[in-house]
């Protein structure tokens, strides 16, 4: 695997410590020469700064010792990078796996079942309403359709008129409404469907009788009164 990069650093380091300190002792006649000129220049105690400089250089040469450093390096290659990691690409792939063969073309199956039922949604509404209408159309109708006309009672009606202590009761067959005139139908009607037009002709059928019923009731009444 080869030395220690950091220790190879440091042993430059001391190295160079080393030359520095001898330099000074080669230089320690024309130290002493310059320290009559400059007094202040004696108080620079080399061998002591050197000293130091090479216990701290001697202190991280010990830490960066294998015994010290390969703690560390299990710890975080060998059981963080080459297990946790490993373990956490195994399930990514298998997450990707899952993901790409069995969640994507479900969502896709799913998105095509829902297409087609709102395809279908909408091709029962365009044959329910005509071209220019849309399906909220059958709640803002106002009820103003010439085909309504058909529907109109054409029974008779009760007219009731008080004549001093008596109640005179006519009766009479109302005239037919005339139908509108004939216009095309505001944007946005609906269209009577044949379950809605039986409907209203059972209505209108049931609302004559009791019309029929009733005057009859009340022509019973009036000769009752008269006699």
């Amino acid at each position: 695997i080869g030395p220690n990069p950091l220790v190879q650093e440091l042993t430059k380091v001391t190295e160079g410590i080393d030359g520095l300190e001898h330099i000074y002792n080669d230089s320690k006649g024309m130290i002493d020469t310059v320290s009559f000129v400059c007094p202040d220049f004696n108080k620079i105690n080399v061998t002591e700064i050197v000293g130091v400089a090479k216990d701290i250089t001697l202190s991280a040469s010990k830490l960066l010792q294998p015994e010290h450093v390969y703690p560390y390096y299990q710890a975080l290659f060998h059981e963080v990078i080459c297990t946790d990691v490993v373990q956490s690409i195994g399930s990514l792939i298998w997450f990707n796996v899952i993901v790409g063969f069995v969640m994507f073309p479900m969502l896709a199956l799913i998105a095509d079942v829902d297409l087609k039922k709102w395809v279908d949604h909408k091709r029962f509404l365009e044959n329910r309403l005509p071209p220019d209408s849309d399906e909220d159309s059958f709640d803002s109708w106002d009820g103003d359709d010439p085909r309504f006309s058909s529907l109109t009672y054409k029974g008779p009606t009760l007219d009731y008129r008080h004549v001093g202590h008596h109640s005179e009761v006519h009766a009479h067959a109302a005239a037919p409404l005339a139908p509108p005139p004939h216009h095309q139908p505001p944007e946005g009607q609906w269209m009577l469907t044949d379950s809605l037009r039986e409907r209203a002709a059972q209505a209108h059928g049931a609302m004559h009788q009791v019309a029929h019923l009733q005057h009859a009731d009340v022509q019973g009444l009036a000769r009752q009164i008269q006699g």
